[in-house]
């Protein structure tokens, strides 16, 4: 009887890691004929959506910076490079700050929400990716009232958080010696 139930164990364990290993064959050439069909090349355990044709309620907003924010951008990238920062774009607010851990969970929710979902222009991050410094671009909507409360909230909330929030107003042309000054000057 011994000897049966053992036969039968390893029958079982031989059969179940027969089926284990079939299904496992299906599903990988399953995987390779999606990744055929849509021309993907992605390493195993990558998830690839291959682009939706027009037609969707979602479309591409174009470029990510505006030519102004663009032409800054150029002068702005290689200077913080040579200071040895690296520069992101349209950084969420939430992504940098948080209230204060030892506020109660109300309150925490109600700051947060104030900040979640504004966002700044550029962050100057060091070497660990923590950042250093954020700066706005202003043009003329920045005279608007809106704008000019945002600015204020934005301005006071970096300051209790300990980094600083440079304004550069846009122009024609920009020096790199310049804004290099006025990065140093705030670090």
């Amino acid at each position: 009887m011994l000897l049966i139930n053992i036969v039968s164990a390893v029958l079982a364990a031989v059969s179940g890691f027969y089926v284990f290993r079939r299904m496992h064959a299906f599903f990988n050439r399953l995987e390779s004929r999606i990744q055929a069909r849509s021309g993907a090349t992605a390493p195993p355990g990558w998830n690839v959506r291959p682009a939706a044709k027009p037609g969707g309620i979602y479309q591409d907003r174009g470029a990510l910076l505006t030519p102004a924010e663009s032409h800054f951008y150029s002068t702005l990238a290689p200077v913080a490079q040579r200071l040895g920062f690296r520069v992101h774009v349209k950084v969420r607010v939430g992504d940098l700050l948080q209230p204060r851990d030892d506020l109660d969970e109300a309150t925490r929710r109600r700051l947060f929400a104030k900040i979640a979902q504004k966002h700044v222009d550029f962050v100057l991050v060091d070497q660990q990716m923590r950042p250093v410094a954020a700066v706005e671009l202003n043009d003329r909507s920045h005279e608007r009232p809106d704008r000019k409360a945002r600015d204020l909230l934005l301005g006071r909330v970096f300051q209790e958080a300990g980094i600083p929030l440079v304004g550069v107003l846009t122009a024609q042309t920009y020096n790199d010696q310049e804004i290099a000054a006025l990065i140093r000057s705030v670090l």
